[in-house]
């Protein structure tokens, strides 16, 4: 009895947590946080349970649970750039910019590190500054999704429409497509009175 009992516990963490992931992934993570909570404690969990908690508001709690994903083996520069973006997006920037001072050894290693210095600077008002990171980030790794539609959006605020629709065509070009891309080239082919492009 004890042995089956140990075994079906085993099993419902271990449907805990891919249920958990599955909901994160999708979006549902109120529903998310609930069934992780219910699974093991792994690096695992915790990377889709801080995600979760950030986008949910949860600022110190994502903080705490990328702290233990990188306690239970988690990619150490992953986990330092992911609690720069949980700072930025709780509008704590100086503390963000901090925690990015501590993987400045990864500048111009390390696409990902030059997307969330961006997103940093954006939101302390350095756009020139933010978009030559973008760049940074493309020149590394010509693919990074995030970098090129922010970069896309920022050529389009500013009002460079060409580049917008060239880093955007691009960008659908990527599968899965960018459904925010695909919205935004529309807007723009139709604004230019591409219609049939729009």
């Amino acid at each position: 009895n004890n042995k089956a009992s140990f075994a079906a516990q085993a099993d419902a963490s271990k449907n805990s947590l891919a249920s958990g992931i599955a909901l994160s992934i999708l979006g549902k993570h109120t529903e998310a946080v609930k069934t992780l909570a219910r699974a093991k404690d792994c690096k695992e969990k915790n990377i889709f349970l801080a995600d979760s908690l950030r986008r949910l508001g949860s600022f110190d709690e994502a903080l705490q649970n990328l702290d233990k994903a990188l306690t239970g083996g988690a990619d150490s520069l992953w986990v330092n750039l992911e609690k720069a973006n949980v700072l930025r997006v709780a509008g704590r920037c100086d503390e963000a910019m901090k925690q990015l001072e501590t993987c400045a050894n990864f500048e111009k290693a390390s696409a990902h590190y030059h997307y969330i210095l961006a997103r940093c600077q954006e939101r302390r008002g350095l756009y020139d500054e933010a978009m030559d990171n973008y760049k940074t980030a493309l020149e590394i790794e010509p693919s990074h999704c995030k970098a090129l539609f922010h970069l896309a959006f920022a050529c389009d605020l500013r009002g460079d429409e060409d580049a917008a629709i060239d880093y955007y065509r691009q960008l659908i070009a990527e599968n899965p497509s960018y459904v925010s891309a695909l919205l935004n080239l529309a807007v723009l082919y139709e604004d230019a009175g591409e219609y049939d492009k729009a």
